[in-house]
């Protein structure tokens, strides 16, 4: 067993500011640092099925773990190879599946035998695949990752199938996708056809999660529709031009006054999160933000560096500009959390980071779903997250919910252990 050690609630501030906890704190929190073995066939559902939708990418990944990155015209062997299902939108539905939650994939594939392979992991992990179109002729969406051990990073080249198309989602279609489902997840991908399925779920009150990666075509009209948004941590840059990242990220938040939250992914440096309480009306008028100053972001100044400082320099010059402001929570490691901050170790057991953002959202799915606070389905994906890296690829690693003690699912305290 490794030890991550926690720290103490960090309270509420009047400014978002750049805060070092220190690592050695006498509750603490143990992480299984060995990686968890292939979970296929223990899905276990909730005792109240909760039915969400995900829409996006599903394929088959080939993942080669190599010592380090091949220089042009080098010749080297792998140190391990595996065959994995992959894709972003099957693998967050599958941490979610593991967590308890029962989902439904929408996407395309191919009518081939990789195809096939593809369905029947899905399925042993209780994802209902009904409707997953199989494109006759086409071969299925695969992507080769180059695992490189020393330098920590893995190197996608993806190659895609049959993209799905918006007269492929009929109103029939849509309706018995949306029936039961009480959240739909988009990856960012398919977004034509996306944003048919994101309206639907509008007009049927059911909430949308969008995830930003990096700019696609017509992202920005799914993300109009989008209830919640998770972005990479390039995006913010990417789409809103802003050279700092705490401007970006302000931005934008401020680009999407439809969101009740905005989450950005910063890695190992963790997350954070811009919020707007239940206040506001969506349809009707300006959205109504918090009045309160934002509360502290705990980040801590190792890992994180200036982002504090930038956060509440950004939110001051900000002020003079518009009287209602976002809620910033933040944390960094390998347990994010929000009101309570889990301060990490050098954590060693790192194996493969595919995926790692996958885990994440399937983790926030979860969160939603079952009513957890923000700050408990932060430290839920966090730790999720964090299981999934010690094994090669994106699924192998993830927890089953058997494995995770029920006061992380449902958490009253900060002072628990992780794994089971």
């Amino acid at each position: 067993m490794r030890r991550v050690p926690i720290t103490k609630p960090f309270g509420t501030g009047l400014a978002v500011k750049a805060a070092r906890f220190p690592l050695c704190h006498p509750a603490s929190m143990a992480v299984r640092a060995s990686a968890a073995a292939s979970f296929q066939g223990c899905y276990q559902p909730l005792a109240q099925q909760i039915k969400i939708v995900g829409m996006g990418s599903c394929g088959v990944d080939y993942l080669a773990s190599v010592a380090s990155f091949p220089r042009p015209d080098e010749k080297l062997r792998t140190e391990k190879l595996e065959t994995q299902g992959g894709g972003n939108c099957a693998n967050a539905l599958t941490a979610a599946a593991r967590l308890g939650l029962s989902p439904s994939l929408v996407t395309k594939i191919g009518s081939d035998g990789l195809g096939d392979g593809i369905i029947s992991e899905l399925l042993r992990d209780g994802i209902d695949t009904t409707h997953v179109l199989r494109a006759e002729g086409h071969p299925s969406p695969f992507t080769y990752i180059i695992v490189d051990r020393q330098g920590g990073t893995r190197t996608c080249i993806h190659t895609p199938g049959a993209p799905l198309e918006p007269y492929e989602m009929d109103e029939q279609r849509l309706t018995a996708v949306l029936e039961g489902a009480m959240l739909v997840y988009f990856d960012g991908r398919l977004t034509e056809a996306a944003v048919l399925l994101a309206r639907a779920a509008r007009a049927r009150g059911i909430p949308v999660l969008v995830e930003a990666e990096r700019l696609r075509p017509s992202l920005e009209a799914l993300l109009s529709e989008a209830d919640f948004v998770v972005t990479s941590a390039h995006f913010p840059q990417d789409w809103t031009g802003e050279v700092g990242l705490a401007d970006a990220i302000l931005a934008t938040a401020e680009r999407l006054p439809a969101a009740r939250w905005v989450i950005t992914t910063l890695g190992s440096r963790g997350a954070v999160l811009l919020e707007r309480p239940p206040t506001r009306n969506r349809e009707g008028g300006d959205p109504r933000v918090s009045q309160e100053e934002p509360r502290a972001a705990t980040l801590d100044e190792v890992m994180v560096g200036e982002l504090g400082p930038q956060l509440e320099e950004a939110v001051k010059k900000r002020k003079a500009e518009r009287e209602e402001r976002p809620v910033c929570v933040s944390a960094s490691g390998v347990g994010i959390g929000a009101g309570a901050v889990v301060a990490t170790e050098d954590f060693d057991a790192v194996v493969d980071t595919t995926g790692a953002g996958d885990s994440f959202i399937g983790s926030v799915l979860y969160g939603l779903c079952t009513g957890l606070p923000l700050p408990s389905t932060l430290r839920l994906a966090a730790v999720v997250a964090a299981c999934k890296c010690t094994a090669l690829g994106a699924r192998p690693g993830l927890p089953t919910r058997s494995q995770l003690v029920p006061e992380l699912l449902h958490p009253e305290s900060t002072s628990i252990p992780v794994m089971a």
